[in-house]
């Protein structure tokens, strides 16, 4: 095997552990939420619900955060490993209960969804320098020129 693809499988393998923890985090911030509000939606929703929740819980949290400390590792890891962990221990049953439902067949074109995008976020991004974005400017320092010469 190459060691082009052996980057390529870590750096997939990778991005994949980073989402499962994100999403497992909002899963549970989710899930404190509703039960916390008292909130319903039908039992095939719930999940993808609980995870949009969390995530608006996140950004509101971060905010809050940014306020005292900088975003940095620390705030990350205090906010997404340890619901990992609760996610594991906690609500492995209520995903194995997901994956057993009738919307196992969406859960399984969001996975393939999920893998698409690592794959085109692991691709190399050629975008060259062009320096068309410099002629507005020239332009304007040759028009009006505030410093002669």
């Amino acid at each position: 095997m190459s060691q082009n693809m052996i980057l390529f499988f870590r750096d997939y393998t990778m991005i994949a552990m980073i989402w499962a923890v994100i999403g497992s985090a909002y899963y549970v911030y989710g899930d404190y939420l509703y039960r916390f509000f008292a909130l319903r939606t039908e039992k095939k929703d719930g999940f993808f619900a609980k995870i949009w929740l969390g995530w608006g819980f996140s950004i509101a949290f971060f905010c809050l955060w940014h306020f005292f400390f900088p975003i940095n590792w620390l705030g990350s890891f205090l906010f997404y490993v340890p619901t990992f962990i609760a996610f594991i221990i906690c609500f492995r049953k209520e995903l194995f209960e997901l994956i057993r439902q009738e919307n196992a067949v969406v859960l399984c074109v969001a996975v393939i969804a999920i893998l698409v995008g690592i794959w085109v976020a692991v691709q190399d991004y050629m975008c060259p320098d062009t320096g068309f974005y410099h002629l507005n400017t020239i332009r304007w320092f040759n028009e009006y020129a505030i410093v002669p010469g």
